[in-house]
């Protein structure tokens, strides 16, 4: 049974209205009533960073260099820190992955993170660069060469202090991660400036976000729309093409377990890569389209993605990459190019899936597949990069990964654990998807679909789409009569197709079409009812209609097929004149001059001026209720040599009644059309 502070809780994260902050301010006061929060004095020692910090990108060191250097010039006033976030770290496997995230991140920092020490109890969600240089500065950690620790203390502002006293901290029970685990992530995302000096998230941190969004949803209801407004609400820079970060994530990320984002995430923590990609790059990342049919390019736009993030500093302005432009994708879509560009797609992917088969752990295989990358990308487009090197050839490059590989996979330390997959259904694409031939051909034409309908211009016929291969689909039409006939249509022109929207023309079964023919419905029984009555109200003022009730009893069972779209059929041969429908509904007394020729008029000797109009009843094969009068399905042929009724006059007493009849043989299956009207042809529906 939830406790009643997680049910408050619960209901203030699913409430997508309230902005990021007033979320996270009133998740706050909820958790502090219930005695979830606490405020507590902590030194720089006691707090490891989160690991959903900043989306699980956690802390670049290249950042907190920055960042604490930047603090540095302007001097450390302890009166100017703001209380800072951190959660208490618990016990068992909470505890255990949060200090393996940071020994991994220590790890990953070529000496600028400081070690966990094991002593540590908080970890930070929001202040973490901040707390992090401190750290750094006190466990003596890697600095820049023109700056040393001893001139770092001496400088006369707070820093000693910090270090050696703290700071007060505001400490979120282990309980609530335990409880509602989404808190974190929304508190990240709201406290995610600290200090005075503030580090905006770029491109790839809000795409790591909206993974980290996607993966909190509940199975069986992932939504990656909403993923992406949840990372928009903290107003990134990115905001205004934020679609396209949610939209490379959804079909280059690597699928459910993002393997192609934490990556890019592992380059940029390597290489110090802490520069926006802009709105030009972001957009043609996600979209650049090369009309290729075998591939999207997923590994050459993630190459592109490592290129920006490793930028070196003179293609670097104003905290945005401009190694790659859009000069660089033009060139690479020109169809001389494409060859190349196949070719270098093919070895990165072969690349990735042999450190896959290796099982190489994240922190082995991404900087050799990074390099090979890099040079690749580099080479195509004739650049340089941090290496400032040009290679002659792809072969080169490829000869110099597999080196790399092999000198990673002889470390004794390799681990073996395999990289996570997932096989739940999700809307984010697998990597595999994005050279999948089928799956490109159905993302591009996405009114195609296994078991759809579909037309052909200028044409009428009705195709059901039964199979999608690597280079074409195949379709069938099945008309009612005649044998099916098949079609194939190659990728490149499924343009052509035109979803048909409505209901697929078929024969209705005999079960449904006997159940509602007169002979056998109870709605006859019952309009036969409800006539008598209306004779026996208004024989005495009008007695003629006595032959109605003759109209009724003449109607009886006739050998005919219909479909679902109201097209009559003959069920078998029916010779010449033995055919004889005629009208049955509802009658209503109307003006001579006031009625359609397109209304059905049974005219009345007894009657001056006025005709009776015959409505039919309703009639839904679909739902199979109302009463099937063959009368009412027969159209009119486009010329006359197609008709094989003929309409006439039945009397009957007083009355003259429009019917139709067999003017000569009719086979069985033959479409019962009647001659065209003087006034023109009708236009027939789609068969």
């Amino acid at each position: 049974m939830s406790l009643p502070w997680v049910k408050e809780v619960q209901k203030l994260l699913a409430d997508d209205a309230l902005p990021i902050n007033m979320k996270a301010s009133k998740t706050m006061a909820e958790l502090e009533k219930a005695g979830m929060v606490w405020s507590s004095k902590l030194k720089p020692n006691q707090v490891l960073v989160h690991p959903q910090n900043r989306s699980g990108q956690m802390c670049n060191p290249h950042d907190v260099l920055q960042k604490g250097l930047a603090i540095s010039e302007v001097g450390w006033e302890l009166a100017k820190v703001r209380s800072p976030v951190g959660v208490q770290i618990g016990s068992g496997a909470q505890r255990d992955a949060i200090f393996d995230a940071n020994q991994r991140l220590h790890d990953q920092s070529g000496g600028i993170m400081a070690k966990p020490s094991g002593q540590e109890t908080i970890a930070s969600i929001s202040a973490s660069h901040t707390t992090a240089f401190l750290r750094c500065v006190e466990n003596g950690c890697k600095l820049p060469d023109d700056t040393s620790i001893e001139q770092l203390l001496h400088q006369g502002d707070d820093l000693q202090t910090m270090i050696s006293d703290g700071w007060l901290w505001t400490v979120v029970s282990a309980k609530v991660e335990e409880e509602v685990p989404a808190v974190l992530s929304v508190l990240q995302q709201a406290y995610n400036c600290d200090h005075s000096i503030a580090k905006a998230p770029n491109e790839l941190e809000v795409a790591l976000s909206i993974a980290t969004f996607y993966r909190m949803q509940p199975e069986g209801q992932k939504d990656l729309k909403k993923a992406v407004a949840q990372a928009a609400a903290s107003v990134p820079p990115c905001k205004a093409y934020i679609k396209s970060v949610g939209d490379f994530v959804a079909n280059f990320a690597g699928g459910e377990s993002f393997e192609l984002l934490k990556y890019l995430d592992y380059i940029g923590k390597h290489f110090g890569g802490t520069t926006h990609f802009g709105e030009e790059f972001t957009n043609l990342l996600a979209h650049c389209d090369w009309k290729e049919p075998s591939t999207t390019f997923p590994f050459i736009r993630v190459a592109l993605a490592c290129c920006q993030i490793t930028a070196p500093k003179h293609a670097i302005k104003d905290g945005f990459s401009r190694l790659v432009v859009k000069a660089d994708w033009d060139k690479l879509k020109n169809k001389k190019m494409v060859p190349e560009v196949l070719k270098a797609e093919a070895i990165m992917h072969a690349g990735w899936n042999m450190a896959m088969h290796a099982q190489l752990p994240l922190e082995k295989m991404a900087l050799p597949f990074g390099k090979l990358q890099m040079r690749l990308a580099l080479h195509l487009l004739q650049k340089k990069g941090r290496e400032m090197v040009q290679y002659k050839d792809m072969a080169e490059i490829k000869e110099k990964f597999a080196k790399d590989i092999v000198n990673v996979t002889t470390n004794p330390e390799q681990s073996s654990q395999a990289a996570a997959s997932s096989d739940d259904k999700s809307s984010v694409k697998a990597l595999a998807e994005a050279t999948d031939a089928k799956a490109i051909a159905l993302q591009a034409h996405k009114h195609i679909k296994l078991g759809g309908h579909y037309t052909f211009k200028n044409e009428t016929k009705i195709w059901l789409l039964t199979d999608v291969t690597d280079e074409r689909v195949k379709l069938v039409h099945r008309p009612f009569f005649e044998p099916e006939e098949r079609k194939e249509v190659l990728h490149k022109d499924l343009k052509i197709l035109k979803e048909w929207t409505k209901q697929v023309p078929h024969l209705v079964g005999d079960a449904v079409r006997s159940k509602m023919l007169p002979c056998a419905s109870p709605f006859m029984q019952e309009e036969l009812a409800k006539a008598r009555a209306q004779v026996a109200l208004y024989e005495k003022f009008q007695e003629h209609l006595n032959c109605i009730t003759v109209l009724w009893q003449r109607i009886g069972d006739v050998d005919v097929l219909v479909s679902n779209q109201n097209q009559i059929f003959a069920g078998s041969k029916i010779n010449k004149g033995k055919l004889l429908l005629l009208p049955m509904g509802s009658l209503q007394v109307a003006s001579a001059d006031q009625v359609s020729k397109t209304q059905c008029i049974i005219t009345s000797n007894d009657l001056v001026g006025q005709v009776y109009v015959v409505q039919p009843w309703r009639c839904d094969f679909q739902k199979g209720s109302g009463l099937f009068i063959p009368y009412w399905m027969v159209k009119e042929a486009a010329k006359p040599e197609d008709a094989c009724l003929q309409k006439h006059s039945v009397k009957l007493g007083p009355l003259h009644i429009p019917a139709c009849t067999n003017k000569k043989q009719i086979d069985k299956g033959v479409a019962l059309l009647c001659e065209p009207s003087e006034d023109g042809t009708k236009k027939r529906k789609v068969k």
